[in-house]
């Protein structure tokens, strides 16, 4: 049996009904939507918080289903591969990898590089990757998805570079 996906996001509340209609539209598998409030308070005003949300809403997760292994997908754009590290170091046997997708200049690169020295000591892969496709072929080598899954993201791949940008 497949585990459940969680989605871990710094958005706000007020886009859930956008979100969920983009994951239908493009059939990304249902799952809870952990997302954020946002207000006039410190707490709830964006940059401040991301860190915090993510840490705790993942954190939470994990103590909520402690027999569950967990593949943690983020970006290079904000936190998440800081984030992800101090997770593993909490959780080390149950993160089975990490997929980081580069989103972010090359000034970065050497610090998600440091973070995954770190991570790399309880044996946990921790990949920046340029698509789904890189991510979803050492998922398939590590037996985290059916071979065939990979045959899908490709294909799916291939129709969004078909898609116009609008």
């Amino acid at each position: 049996q497949a585990n459940p996906i969680f989605y871990v996001s710094s958005s706000p509340w007020n886009l859930y009904d956008m979100l969920t209609d983009f994951f239908d539209i493009n059939d990304i598998p249902a799952g809870p939507l952990m997302l954020r409030d946002w207000g006039i308070k410190p707490s709830e005003l964006l940059p401040f918080g991301h860190k915090t949300h993510k840490l705790d809403s993942i954190t939470g997760i994990m103590d909520a289903y402690p027999d569950l292994p967990f593949v943690l997908i983020g970006d290079s754009g904000q936190e998440d591969p800081e984030i992800y590290t101090t997770l593993v170091s909490k959780y080390p046997s149950r993160i089975k990898a990490i997929y980081i997708r580069d989103v972010s200049d090359n000034a970065r690169d050497a610090e998600i590089a440091k973070l995954r020295e770190e991570v790399a000591k309880v044996n946990c892969p921790f990949l920046l990757v340029k698509d789904t496709l890189a991510a979803a072929n050492h998922a398939a080598k590590l037996g985290l998805i059916e071979p065939s899954d990979v045959d899908t993201v490709c294909q799916r791949q291939l129709e969004d570079l078909d898609k116009p940008i609008m």
